[in-house]
């Protein structure tokens, strides 16, 4: 049985890529997205920020029942498990690279730095969590690092791939590593998939022609829909042991889809200043692994942030 791990940068496709290959006969997606249990084997997460134990939650540290989530998938052909901050982590390479084995592979999927910054910022508002605009966020964003808080708070630091990617180089050889692109996803889903699948070894196996975005920003449009599919709830905590942990997120996810409504769109202002910032992300990604960035960090028309 081969091992793989699906991360990449938070808000970049992974929930969406994630449920495309577990699609597939063959590969065992654990049901868990963002168990993160490399991070965090043995402990559990101490982050202090406002909604930061929804991600706490999410954490498998247990090693136990990590053994009997991996055993789930052991008659398939190969077993991953989708945690995006593995690639924000510089220290659980070598933690990967020994728990994967010497087959192991490693998918990655990136976004236009900008695009992704706006993106993350649309999840915490669309959770409840961030009360302030996207620039007063950017400019918070120090202080909450050093405060303690969840990592889907470091909106820059996050994005700064190129600085992220040779901790993973220097764990796993090249030909193991597969990075792609959000923008290949949106625009050629089929074709991403099908060459993941060869990166994987398994047969090619299309999936229907519709391809929804799994995990979306926006807008609440009933936050008492929104609280009851994020929250805690003794209606949820009844049907959990009788109902499977990936229906249950399938549910979950297009729910939430269903109840959102687009953001504003982020300003020239802003996006220019983003722009600035990650001059050296574009080149520096295609250097180390030879993705097509030429699109990154580029001038657009605005569109409202739902992604």
């Amino acid at each position: 049985m081969a091992a793989f791990v699906l991360g990449g940068a938070a808000k970049s496709g992974t929930s969406t890529l994630a449920d495309l290959l577990a699609s597939h006969p063959d590969i065992h997606v654990i049901a868990r997205k963002e168990a993160h249990h490399y991070l965090f084997r043995g402990q559990a997460p101490a982050f202090c920020g406002p909604g930061d134990e929804t991600f706490a939650r999410m954490v498998v540290s247990d090693p136990g029942h990590w053994a009997e989530l991996l055993a789930e998938g052991q008659h398939l052909a190969t077993v991953g498990e989708a945690s995006v901050y593995y690639l924000y982590r510089r220290e659980v390479w070598p933690i990967l690279a020994n728990a994967l084995g010497p087959d192991g592979r490693v998918v990655l999927i990136l976004r236009d730095p900008v695009e992704r910054v706006a993106s993350a910022w649309g999840h915490l508002v669309r959770d409840g969590r961030e009360w302030l605009s996207l620039s007063d966020a950017l400019a918070a964003e120090d202080e909450r690092v050093a405060l303690g808080w969840e990592w889907c708070w470091h909106l820059r630091r996050v994005s700064r791939y190129h600085e992220q990617l040779p901790a993973v180089l220097d764990a796993f050889d090249r030909d193991r590593v597969f990075v792609a692109d959000f923008a290949e996803l949106k625009t050629d889903p089929h074709g991403l998939l099908a060459r993941i699948q060869g990166f994987l070894g398994v047969d090619l196996v299309d999936v229907d022609d519709s391809v929804p975005t799994i995990n979306p920003s926006g807008s609440v449009r009933s936050s008492r829909v929104h609280g009851f599919l994020t929250q805690p709830h003794p209606v949820k905590d009844a049907l959990r042991p009788f109902v499977p942990d990936r229906f249950i997120q399938q549910v979950y996810r297009r729910s939430l889809a269903r109840n959102l409504r687009p953001l504003p769109p982020m300003s020239p202002e802003v996006r220019a200043t983003l722009a600035q910032d990650f001059a050296d992300v574009p080149s520096g990604v295609r250097a180390l692994v030879g993705l097509d960035t030429s699109g990154w960090c580029a001038p657009r028309a605005e569109a409202t942030l739902r992604q």
